[in-house]
């Protein structure tokens, strides 16, 4: 098949002479360009102007990435060359390509390109594999989302047979979307994958377990443990990820995540009848925390 390209440059001619055998569609605005990448085929590279005519190329790769995850390649003139290399290391991009070039250098680059593409398809149905066969998220090593409600349900009914506590941790990395759109979906993959480590090593390894909730979101669930405890777990867990660094070469940003705490506490099981119950006392404890600015932790209730 054919690889699809999008260019959004000004120097369509030029390059388009020497992408015969590709799908290409070819625009000069920004606007043009995102309009595009919502149509329901994927593109597999776009290349795009420094210097767009109508947006800034900065905002530009930030809303495509929001759109669709292709590989970039920026087009820079000689006297934007440094600009561009700048651009690269900042903006996730995965290569520049100097105009004009020469046929053989175009080819080149669009090949390493193209592997690049490939192996992320391959990375994106290696992870969804993944999950359907273990559920356990691919990324992180958590549980997924499924998975965890019907292990909620389990801990739920033993926590009423034998009168023990549950503590619910509910976490929220705080703009965990900012650095994907900053420093690319890498950094803030390694962003959810430090978190995940921080919540093992808070955790009882045999008792207690974690699951990604939701993009950016963890529920971490502590079989008998009063919600004072857990309260205890959630500051040391905030502790840790606050000291978690990227390794070597890696942008460095201040990470922060907001908890919310809550509990099934056995003298009193007509407050969480069922899993269901004891999930919504979490999202809403979480999203109090949320209200009041974040880079925090809210128990529910206090007690």
């Amino acid at each position: 098949m054919k690889p699809r390209i999008l260019i959004v440059s000004r120097h369509q001619k030029e390059l388009q002479a020497h992408l015969g055998e590709c799908d290409v569609t070819l625009t000069r605005t920004g606007r043009d360009g995102l309009s595009l990448l919502e149509l329901p085929q994927p593109f597999d590279l776009i290349l795009a102007d420094l210097e767009l005519a109508d947006m800034e190329a900065k905002e530009f790769f930030r809303q495509a990435r929001n759109l669709c995850r292709p590989v970039f390649i920026v087009l820079v003139t000689k006297d934007e060359l440094a600009r561009g290399i700048e651009a690269v290391n900042r903006w996730d991009i995965f290569s520049l390509l100097p105009l004009p070039c020469q046929p053989d250098m175009l080819e080149l680059v669009l090949e390493r390109a193209m592997a690049q593409a490939r192996l992320l398809d391959r990375e994106q149905k290696m992870r969804q594999r993944i999950r359907e066969l273990t559920g356990v998220d691919a990324l992180t090593g958590c549980y997924i989302h499924t998975v965890a409600e019907t292990k909620l349900d389990s801990e739920l009914a033993r926590a009423r047979r034998y009168n023990h506590h549950i503590g619910l941790l509910l976490c929220d990395i705080d703009h965990l979307q900012q650095i994907n759109e900053q420093y690319g979906h890498r950094a803030g993959d390694r962003v959810l994958t430090g978190f995940a480590q921080a919540a093992r090593e808070v955790t009882r390894q045999e008792l207690d377990w974690i699951c990604r909730w939701d993009g950016d979101c963890f529920l971490i669930v502590l079989p008998e443990t009063p919600i004072q405890g857990a309260r205890v777990v959630a500051d040391r867990l905030r502790n840790l990820f606050d000291g978690f660094e990227l390794p070597e070469g890696e942008p460095s940003f201040r990470l922060r995540a907001t908890i919310g705490v809550t509990g099934f506490d056995p003298r009193q099981q007509e407050h969480h009848p069922d899993p269901a119950s004891l999930l919504r006392a979490a999202e809403q404890c979480l999203n109090l925390a949320k209200e009041l600015g974040g880079d925090q932790i809210h128990l529910c209730p206090k007690s």
